[in-house]
C-alpha cells in the first residue's frame, strides 16, 4: 500500500504491483536518499506504520481495511491481471506449496491440482466454470477492497450473486 496526498494505492499480489510500485515511488515518493533526515525518517517510519512525509509506503500488500483513518477519503487505485496470468503466477512464484506440504510432502502438483486445492476443491471433485461458489480470486477481492471482509464472504450466497 502506498499512502499518498492525492491518492492511496492498493498492492494486489501477483498483479504486476511491484512495478506499478517502483512507477509511483518515482513519481510521488521522491526523497533525498541517503541524507540523515531520510535515514532517519525512514526508521521512524518503520517504527510507526509509515505515517510521515507525504508519501508513505505502508504494508506492500496491505488491504482496504488497513488504510489510516487520515486518508480514508482518498480515491483508491489499484491494479489487475488477466485472472488466467494471475493463476500461473501465483503458481510460478510457489509460495502455496509450503501450505500443500501438510496434505502431502511428497507429492508434485499440477497445474490444475494447484487450482482445485487453490479453489478449496478435493483432488476428486471437477472444475466447474458455471459454479457459483467464491473461488480464490474473488475472495482475494473481497479481502483487499471490503471493509469487512470475513462478514462479507459469509453473507454471500446464491441469491446474492444472482442480485
Amino acid at each position: 500500500m502506498i499512502l499518498t496526498d492525492k491518492f492511496v494505492y492498493i498492492h494486489i499480489p501477483k498483479t504486476g504491483g511491484t512495478f506499478v510500485t517502483s512507477i509511483f515511488n518515482k513519481l510521488h515518493c521522491q526523497r533525498e536518499e541517503g541524507t540523515k533526515l531520510s535515514r532517519l525518517l525512514a526508521r521512524i517510519s518503520s517504527y510507526c506504520g509509515g505515517y510521515f512525509g507525504n508519501c508513505q509506503n505502508v504494508m506492500k500488500h496491505g488491504t482496504c481495511s488497513y488504510i489510516p483513518w487520515a486518508f480514508r477519503s482518498k480515491p483508491i487505485v489499484s491494479n489487475t491481471r488477466n485472472p488466467y496470468d494471475s493463476y500461473v503466477s501465483v503458481y510460478e512464484f510457489g509460495l502455496w506449496k509450503e501450505q500443500t506440504k501438510k496434505f502431502n510432502p511428497n507429492k508434485e502438483y499440477s497445474f490444475t491440482e494447484f487450482l482445485k486445492f487453490l479453489n478449496g476443491l478435493s483432488e476428486d471433485e471437477e472444475l466447474h466454470l458455471d459454479d457459483l461458489s467464491l473461488g480464490f480470486l474473488s475472495k482475494r477481492f473481497i479481502r483487499f477492497f471490503f471493509k469487512q471482509p470475513d462478514n462479507q464472504i459469509c453473507r454471500i450466497d446464491e441469491s446474492y450473486l444472482k442480485n
